[in-house]
């Protein structure tokens, strides 16, 4: 069977794989931890309180900056979505600096140019990889 990790907020959850393979006579459930002392079941066990760590981390995370705590907030900054998400955001704030430039000390084609209509495609891409 496969490990996962299950993330609730509010009600709401969402299972995320931990992509490792368990069998299930040596898995106690009402625990929610591997059986055993081998390394095999002490690796596992280790893995699942690191993920376990890295979600409460990314609850903090959220409150720090005051983010909404969502499922899906939870997981994308444990998968790492979120900081491709702020290149955009980075990207677009760039550009209206520029804009606000604009004829002083940039010309109008610059600002064309940096906002073609290749370039928010293009980091929307990148950032829809996982």
């Amino acid at each position: 069977m496969f490990i996962y990790l299950r993330i609730t907020v509010n009600g709401k959850s969402k299972d995320l794989s931990t992509k490792r393979l368990w069998n299930p006579a040596r898995w106690d459930a009402r625990s929610g931890k591997a059986i055993g002392s081998k390394e095999d079941a002490r690796a596992v066990n280790q893995l699942l309180m690191t993920l376990e760590s890295k979600a409460h981390e990314a609850r903090r995370s959220l409150i720090d900056v005051s983010k909404e705590v969502t499922v899906q907030s939870r997981k994308d900054l444990m998968m790492g979505v979120d900081n491709r998400r702020m290149i955009a955001e980075i990207f677009e704030m760039h550009n209206e600096r520029i804009a606000a430039l604009v004829p002083q000390e940039y010309s109008l084609g610059t600002l064309i140019s940096l906002n073609g209509r290749w370039t928010m495609p293009v980091l929307s891409w990148f950032g829809s990889m996982e």
